[in-house]
């Protein structure tokens, strides 16, 4: 999907903190469920550039590099899915 110009552009980084140890393959099940929440709000259409890492233990870090500022409602939308999709998310910050 290619980047959109009716949009404006920014970052925000999600800092994930897990109330025990995560596998480091969690970012791909991260992923999956991005994927879905885009596709259930009808949004699997917006330019999203998400990177993702585990610095440490308990935290997963997403690099949202590149999100509308017109769709802040959609990544509050995404953190509230990955919240109560049962991978055990203690918090969530917005950086």
């Amino acid at each position: 999907i290619r980047e959109d110009n009716r949009y404006t552009y920014t970052s925000k980084v999600v800092r994930l903190i897990f109330r025990r140890s995560v596998d480091p393959n969690i970012t791909q099940r991260i992923h999956e469920i991005i994927k879905v929440t885009l596709e259930y709000y009808g949004k699997d259409k917006i330019y999203l550039k998400v990177k993702a890492s585990v610095p440490d233990s308990q935290t997963v870090c997403l690099e949202f590099m590149r999100i509308p500022m017109e769709e802040m409602q959609l990544l509050s939308n995404i953190i509230k899915v990955l919240g109560n999709s049962g991978l055990g998310i203690a918090k969530a910050v917005v950086e």
